[in-house]
């Protein structure tokens, strides 16, 4: 077995040329293709964590509404209590109708915000949610 130099030299030469081709045909087009997975997979991410956070902030505004209308309720009942324990007989009837429509204009009232926030994080989360979903579907 002889080395042959031209045919050493044209094997080199064909490689260097295939290798050239190879990258700007397949290598450079692959690349591009990882880069945007990549760059949607972050995008991905971000809307995650956003509508994660939207979802903490409004479960946060539920809590502290329930907590103000437990408080209130609370401070409510106090009131009345007082009041039927200082009127006559005549005053508590009155006073317990006047309590029951409060507590049940509190009740309408309370539950009418928390149909409002309810409405709010679902419009935001499904807005959030429909613009991933486009934008996902559409790429």
């Amino acid at each position: 077995m002889n080395i042959q130099l031209p045919v050493v030299l044209w094997t080199v030469i064909c490689f260097l040329l295939l290798m050239v081709i190879l990258k700007n045909l397949l290598f450079k087009p692959v690349f591009a293709v990882m880069d945007q997975r990549k760059e949607k997979l972050k995008q991905a991410k971000e809307k995650k964590a956003e509508i994660k956070r939207l979802s903490d902030e409004h479960e946060a505004r539920l809590f502290i509404l329930s907590e103000d209308a437990r408080i209130q309720k609370e401070n409510f009942i106090k009131s009345e209590l007082e009041l039927i324990h200082v009127s006559n007989k005549q005053d508590i009837e009155a006073a317990k109708a006047s309590r029951l429509e409060r507590v049940e204009e509190y009740k309408k009232a309370t539950e009418k915000e928390k149909e409002e926030i309810v409405t709010r994080f679902m419009a935001s989360e499904d807005a959030i949610v429909r613009a991933f979903a486009d934008r996902l579907i559409s790429e």
